[in-house]
């Protein structure tokens, strides 16, 4: 299986359809394939390969970008394939002897009976036939599970205020926080200052009064 990242999104249709044409080239052909759009597109393809095309055939989509996920496994068939051949050859042999039965049989009871087990025996022949070619397709071609993804998008940066626009702003905050500072300390020392005064008034009243009743 790879990963690999391809470039901008517009480049992921293309890569998909770069991997369709490198599995023909080698043989091969695409089981299945998915290509999403939109900003953020993806592309999911399984190819089949001949089996010593595989090496090849992974370092071909490899080379369509950068690869960010590398894996790979295998399962061996060979004691599945070697069971299967030796079933399959049992029930030829049964196969062969039931038709020798049959060519013997003179009854038409016996002949039924004999050919129905015949059918029998013939269609888990071909059952057998059929899994053999299926693990045969296993081992001859190998499957290549392809992941295209596009870059991510860089973030427009916002544009960067020159320097009068930046020595602007400084001075206006400046100014706000001196403002806001003289507002708090009037708002302070007012009830201070209105004791101040009137305690001045009462004072200069007392003096006024005195000096009128001495000049009386």
């Amino acid at each position: 299986a790879l990963t690999v990242r391809v470039g901008k999104a517009a480049a992921v249709a293309a890569g998909a359809s770069t991997v369709e044409a490198l599995a023909a080239r080698d043989g091969g052909y695409v089981q299945a394939s998915s290509v999403g759009s939109g900003p953020h597109p993806t592309a999911s393809l399984t190819v089949r390969v001949p089996d010593p095309r595989l090496p090849a055939a992974m370092a071909s989509v490899a080379a369509l970008g950068s690869v960010r996920h590398r894996s790979q496994s295998g399962v061996d068939v060979t004691g599945q394939v070697v069971d299967l051949a030796a079933e399959q050859l049992n029930l030829q042999n049964e196969e062969g002897a039931v038709r020798k039965i049959l060519d013997r049989a003179t009854k038409v009871s016996d002949v039924l009976t004999i050919q129905q087990e015949l059918f029998a025996l013939q269609g888990e022949i071909q059952q057998l036939q059929a899994q053999r070619n299926s693990l045969a397709n296993q081992v001859a071609y190998a499957d290549l599970a392809v992941t295209l993804v596009a870059a991510p998008v860089a973030a427009a940066r916002p544009p960067q205020p020159g320097v009068l626009a930046r020595f602007w702003h400084l001075a206006a905050g400046h100014t706000v926080a001196t403002v806001r500072g003289f507002v708090l300390a009037v708002g302070w020392a007012f009830p201070g200052l209105v004791a101040v005064l009137v305690a001045g008034g009462l004072y200069l009243a007392a003096r006024w009064l005195r000096r009128r009743s001495q000049a009386a």
